[in-house]
């Protein structure tokens, strides 16, 4: 809902078995978006990653939508550093 981009509601998302096969299902998703949600997939994922790292490292939590605001603050620094795909998804919202 925060990019406003129809194609990464899970409720338009075509079940599959794997990441992979979700991964794959993405190129359905219109060539002008297709790497700018790409990109915000991996983004999540590395913040998610990061989070998780720093629970069982460091014992060290945010609340679930200070993560949110964590990747929206990313997202926009990846835009300003040049990721041009990531900055026609946020122009949209």
């Amino acid at each position: 809902m925060w990019l406003g981009n129809e194609h990464m509601r899970p409720s338009v998302w075509v079940l599959g078995d794997s990441v992979q096969t979700w991964w794959e299902n993405l190129d359905r998703t219109p060539s002008t978006a297709r790497r700018g949600l790409r990109s915000i997939i991996i983004l999540v994922c590395w913040e998610v990653w990061t989070e998780r790292n720093a629970r069982i490292f460091e014992r060290k939590e945010c609340a679930p939508m200070h993560l949110l605001h964590k990747i929206k603050e990313e997202a926009d620094l990846w835009a300003m550093a040049g990721a041009k795909h990531i900055s026609n998804l946020l122009l949209r919202v």
